[in-house]
């Protein structure tokens, strides 16, 4: 599993599904949890938390896509790639934290990837849970 670290910028709720924008490092990225500040202390503005993530959620593209419906696309380096027969895992640098994406050996060689190359991962905010410590 991923785990990277920020701080809760800020959180929009209605019922009991809020969206949550933390700070990575200047990054807003942003998940939806079924769950709401008036019943959990947790989800305070300012507040220390974990974001974690399964390599097989994190997406690879080439270009910065313009028109999707994901709200997290962060910038990030290759640094390693591991070439399967079927599944490779990609190792990426997002401003110094280290994310893995394991995409199909296909998609690997459709994109040409290799080390060093700058592309941008996707990551949708359903796939992404909260940790507070």
């Amino acid at each position: 599993m991923n785990k990277i670290k920020g701080y809760i910028r800020y959180v929009s709720s209605k019922e009991n599904i809020s969206i949550v924008e933390v700070d990575v490092k200047s990054t807003s990225i942003f998940l939806l949890l079924l769950e709401n500040p008036k019943d959990v202390s947790y989800l305070k503005e300012g507040r220390e938390v974990s974001l974690i993530f399964s390599p097989f959620a994190v997406k690879i593209s080439e270009d910065k896509p313009e028109k999707v419906s994901i709200l997290n696309i962060l910038d990030a380096y290759i640094t390693y790639i591991k070439e399967g027969n079927i599944l490779s895992e990609i190792v990426l640098d997002f401003e110094g934290d280290i994310i893995k994406s394991y995409i199909t050996t296909l998609s690997l060689k459709k994109l040409s990837l290799e080390i060093g190359k700058k592309v941008y991962l996707l990551i949708d905010s359903v796939d992404i849970m909260l940790e507070v410590e």
